[in-house]
Parts: structure tokens; sequence; C-alpha cells
């Protein structure tokens, strides 16, 4: 997923390139978030926005992009492949929610309709906004993400074989990247040796943990993984 004018990438090369390599940069207009106090998912229904008051007929509302493309244009949000409403919350959050979101302080709590896929709305890039009734945007902010991604995929405590398991055959490799929108296994000889092989790894929806398998990998090789992921913190969407 690179931009337009990028040079095209060598296969192996990108496996010997630096830490950090932006694919997409993000819109100039999104680049400095305009709040200090984040909204915060508190699981994967229930988002808070502490300190946040809505005035007469301001409403909030979720933007996502998975290539990463939101910008302001013209006051709105463009960009977006799924947008919708966030309601109030109309019942208290359960103790332990509760219990967990204390640091908050006071604020307003909403919830998204259980029908969105909200496995996807946690990868690529997704910004909160407040707007009016015009549909103009007041203010807007990225959401912390952290709770509802353990409930979205709390299947994955019950993997054992995270990281790397050898086998007589080989070895099998494991990550657990659920808001990754791909990741690949390089393979070195050794600390310093160029990548030998490159090979995609698959995701698994339900625990967001990535594998690969491959015959022939030695005790005392090493390995390296490209895991393309939206950054809100950087210029966008890159790669690791």
């Amino acid at each position: 997923m690179g931009s337009p004018d990028a040079a095209p990438v060598p296969a192996l090369a990108a496996c010997d390139a630096g830490p950090v390599t932006v694919l997409r940069a993000q819109a100039p207009a999104l680049k400095a978030t305009t709040d200090a106090l984040q909204p915060v998912w508190l699981d994967d229904r229930r988002l808070r926005w502490p300190a946040l008051t809505l005035g007469a007929g301001q409403v909030l509302r979720f933007h996502h992009s998975a290539e990463g493309a939101l910008d302001v244009v013209d006051g709105r949000l463009a960009g977006s492949d799924l947008s919708g409403a966030l309601e109030l919350a109309k019942d208290a959050p359960d103790a332990e929610v509760a219990a967990q979101g204390a640091y908050l302080g006071a604020g307003l709590d909403f919830t998204i309709d259980p029908a969105i896929d909200r496995r996807a709305l946690h990868r690529g890039q997704t910004l909160i906004t407040v707007e009016d009734d015009q549909g103009r945007v007041l203010r807007w902010s990225p959401a912390q993400t952290a709770r509802a991604l353990d409930v979205l995929h709390a299947a994955a405590e019950d993997e054992r074989a995270l990281g790397v398991s050898l086998t007589p055959a080989g070895a099998s490799f494991k990550l657990w990247a659920p808001t990754a929108d791909r990741v690949e296994l390089c393979l070195h000889d050794g600390p310093d040796s160029a990548a030998r092989a490159r090979l995609p790894m698959t995701r698994d929806e339900l625990t967001g943990i990535w594998s690969a398998a491959r015959t022939g990998v030695r005790s005392g090789a090493y390995y390296r993984y490209l895991v393309e992921v939206f950054v809100p913190a950087s210029a966008g969407s890159a790669t690791w």
C-alpha cells in the first residue's frame, strides 16, 4: 500500500530496510489532534470522551478508512469508507468496566451499533468527531483502543505458542497484531545476512494472531516481521 509516487520496493529489499518505512502520509490537516483528552474505548461497544459536553444539535460520529484516507475538506470529514453515529449510552457500565474507566473522570459515554464490524474498525484509520447538525466537524480525535482490542480478541489468551515454535520439519511463527493490515515474515541466515525469504502470514480474525510455517528452518537462524499498520502518532500508514 504505497504512495502513488513511491518507487517500487523489491520483494526482499523491504526485509532489510530501516525500522520504519512510511507508505502513505496522513492528511496535513490531521497531523495534530485538536484534543488533549482523547476518547477511550472502555470495551468493544462503549466509548467515553472525558470532559466532553455537547451543544444543541451536536452529535458524535465515527469515520473509518481502511486506506488511511481521512481528511477535513471544507469543514467536513472526507475519505471514509464507513461512518456512523455513536449513540449516548442508555445505561451505566457494569462494575468491572466502570472500575477500569474510573481514572478518566466525568465525560459522556457512547455506544456503537453492534452490527458494525468492530474488529475491522480498529484496523486502518478511525477518527471520532463532534459535528453540528449540518455535518460540520467541530472537534476530532483518534480514540484509545486497548480495551476494545482485549475484548474483541479475547480468544488470543488461549494461544500458548506465540513467537517461534521449532518442529522436526522447520518452524511455525505466530504474532499477535490485531491492528495490522498485513504481516510478512523475513528469514535470514545470520544477524547481518540479507533476507533469503519473504513469506506472507495469515490473520485469524477471532484472535488477531498472524501465523506462518516454513520447512527447512534451522535452529540459530534469524527472522524479522514486516508489519503494515496505520500509526496515528506518526505520518500515517507504515511498515515496521
